[in-house]
């Protein structure tokens, strides 16, 4: 970071000595802008979070990184919302998280355990009697209960 504010500090001396009109003066404000921009992004990279990278595109709408920084927060949404889903493991947050991310590593995941989630009830659905209704309940909420919760 040292190095960084050094060569900031030589461009403000290069521009203040070549006057502001002359070609050295145009390069020496296309380094200091490409300084600060260095500074901007490695700013929100340390803070790593979608608001960081939000601050660097509105300060910076079309920085040297504003393509990687909407990446950044798209990519930091995704995982929040699969994190929520994955946390909440209900049907409904699982389809909700496909219906806004229906590609990816993550939607995969999401379809694999609504599978198993829907599989459990088409298992229930499929007996032909209250009693065996029951007791393949039972043996379902013994096996699975503590990742289901309580199977109904």
């Amino acid at each position: 970071m040292n190095r960084l504010r050094v060569t900031c500090w030589m461009a403000v001396l290069l521009l203040t000595a070549c006057g502001s009109n002359t070609r050295e003066s145009v390069q020496a404000h296309q380094q200091i802008a490409a300084l600060n921009d260095e500074r901007a992004w490695a700013q929100a990279l340390q803070a790593n979070s979608a608001e960081s990278f939000d601050s660097y595109l509105r300060e910076r709408p079309s920085g040297l990184h504003s393509q990687e920084a909407r990446d950044r927060i798209s990519t930091l949404e995704r995982m929040n919302a699969w994190y929520a889903a994955s946390l909440a493991g209900s049907t409904e947050a699982l389809q909700d998280f496909l219906a806004r991310y229906p590609q990816g590593p993550q939607a995969d995941r999401a379809r694999a355990r609504l599978t198993k989630l829907t599989g459990y009830r088409v298992e229930l659905a499929a007996v032909h009697s209250e009693k065996q209704a029951e007791q393949t309940r039972d043996r379902l909420q013994d096996k699975y209960g503590d990742i289901l919760g309580t199977v109904v």
